[in-house]
């Protein structure tokens, strides 16, 4: 039904009549990732204002990744990645990656923010956009430890431990150890499409 602020007890609509799937805080506003697009709420010194439509782009944005308040990186399940740029907050132009850029394939790829860098959990591991921006690697940092296994959600703690599922075994990678820990009696207990640690 939209997007609320609660403030005592109250609800108070921000965004009518479409679902988001998250919210990312950035200096000057909130980025909302719907089922139709991007959202802006502008944040005007911790009070909230309506969300404003951002024009160019109406795919399902489950998965946002802020590079900087105009950078975005998103992906969709079945199209692959996106860098989007956002212009007057309004309007925004994007570049689509898929696997003729690097990415094992254009489908199940998630993006997040790992160690301070843009990474996209695939099905053949860890990946990243190499230094021209304009193909995608193996991540140097998470691939010699990933490998190639399937990765469907990564977070990192504050301690840069990274946290991730991988065919519904949720698991850690400790990053003083650069070793893998699972978990296997959560194994089968993660619901595809939502995992969430």
């Amino acid at each position: 039904e939209g997007a609320f602020e609660v403030k005592d007890n109250a609800a108070f609509p921000l965004l009518k009549n479409t679902g988001c799937w998250l919210f990312r805080p950035l200096s000057r506003f909130i980025l909302a990732g719907c089922y139709n697009g991007l959202r802006l709420i502008p944040s005007d010194n911790g009070t909230l204002k309506p969300a404003r439509n951002v024009r160019g782009l109406f795919e399902s944005l489950r998965f946002l990744t802020p590079e900087n308040d105009s950078v975005i990186w998103a992906s969709h399940p079945y199209r692959g990645v996106y860098r989007i740029t956002l212009e007057h907050d309004t309007l925004l132009h994007y570049t689509l990656f898929t696997q003729q850029h690097g990415l094992p394939s254009g489908y199940n790829n998630s993006v997040f923010r790992i160690h301070d860098k843009m990474i996209v959990a695939t099905q053949a591991g860890a990946y990243e956009p190499d230094a021209s921006g304009k193909r995608f690697i193996p991540s140097p940092l998470l691939s010699p430890v990933f490998r190639n296994i399937p990765l469907q959600y990564m977070t990192e703690d504050r301690k840069g431990n990274i946290w991730f599922v991988s065919n519904k075994m949720p698991g850690v990678m400790d990053s003083r150890k650069n070793s893998i820990v699972y978990f296997p009696e959560l194994k089968g207990k993660v619901v595809n499409g939502f995992e969430c640690i």
